[in-house]
């Protein structure tokens, strides 16, 4: 118990000692984490639309279960078909955007839940009215060609999107939040090894450190 009395106050002198470093790591780390965010890091905004299929209902139990099924791999399919080369290259033309099908693919993001007919597209861009806009223009040209890419008819957009002036990312509280702690972090390290590697006794703490006790002192003349 008295060892882990002592290595708790070494710590303490430590840190006492280099409150000043810690303290200048700290804010180094948060003014560079803030530049990062306010003036480097480019926004990214998302828009999301919904699309749904449907199966006909059934009317028995075992018809139900068969159309629940239906509707859940029916929308699989479809989100996999939304995103794909021959959808995107009519999206592109259409909007007239500067990229490949596969850098728009990697801006998508097509999610169903189980048991749901509903898909949703969720569009990531640095421009929250583009974002939007290829969100709807997908939509629109995948109802379109469902028909004769799925051989069904019974898709329809359920809901448009909108802009989204709210950046999603970066996160700008958890980035400073981020920045504070590491500066903290690299504050303590530097402490521990510069005090880790000096050999010089400087003032009575230091004796305490090491455990050695002070049998006596010379005054400065």
């Amino acid at each position: 118990m008295p060892d882990k009395i002592l290595q708790f106050t070494a710590i303490i002198q430590i840190l006492k000692k280099n409150i000043f470093l810690i303290f200048l790591t700290t804010i180094i780390t948060t003014l560079i984490g803030c530049s990062y965010l306010f003036f480097l890091a480019t926004p990214q905004y998302s828009s999301q639309t919904q699309v749904i299929a449907k199966v006909e209902a059934g009317d028995n139990n075992a018809a139900l279960a068969g159309q629940v099924q239906a509707n859940s791999q029916m929308s699989t399919t479809i989100a996999q078909v939304m995103t794909s080369q021959s959808v995107l290259q009519e999206v592109i033309k259409n909007l007239g955007l500067n990229k490949t099908a596969s850098e728009l693919k990697a801006e998508m993001t097509p999610t169903t839940t189980s048991s749901s007919q509903v898909v949703t597209l969720t569009v990531k861009d640095t421009n929250p009215y583009i974002a939007a806009r290829i969100a709807n223009e997908t939509a629109t040209v995948f109802t379109k060609k469902a028909s004769k890419l799925l051989n069904v008819s019974n898709i329809g957009i359920l809901a448009v999107a909108y802009p989204d002036t709210t950046p999603m990312s970066p996160n700008k509280k958890k980035g400073i939040a981020i920045s504070v702690i590491a500066g903290l972090v690299i504050g303590f390290l530097i402490s521990f090894v510069k005090t880790l590697f000096n050999t010089k006794v400087t003032d009575e703490s230091d004796l305490e450190f090491l455990g050695i006790s002070q049998l006596g002192s010379i005054s400065k003349l």
